[in-house]
């Protein structure tokens, strides 16, 4: 299984300067993803926003490369992700095999 991840070249600040106050922003995305003529598909993709670019002990398949079992529901992971998944995980509550999820710190989805 395969885990990849690109990032942003620098971090981006959600604070504005001299305050307590959250800087709005957006953003929009185009993709498909094609399930392969062999071998297994892959779990899908996330949109993450997260403290730290290190991901080497995230797990791949239904952790989205994100997560593992020690790690996945920690409040200390500060991690928000929304989750396009393709492969219906009953262990993690996902409502089908093609969905959104928004996930906070973990791959259990608050909301699909």
């Amino acid at each position: 299984r395969q885990t990849g991840q690109a990032f942003h070249g620098f971090p981006i600040p959600f604070i504005k300067p001299n305050s307590s106050n959250s800087i709005s922003f957006s953003t929009s995305f185009v993709f498909a993803i094609i399930t392969p003529g062999s071998g297994p598909p892959g779990h899908g993709l996330s949109f993450v926003i997260a403290p730290s670019m290190d991901f080497n002990r995230a797990f791949p398949s239904n952790y989205l490369g994100l997560f593992n079992t020690s790690n996945n529901g920690n409040s200390i992971n500060r991690i928000l992700a929304v989750e396009f998944d393709t492969v219906q995980a009953v262990e993690l509550n996902d409502i089908d095999d093609n969905h959104v999820g928004i996930d906070l710190n973990g791959v259990v989805s608050i909301e699909s």
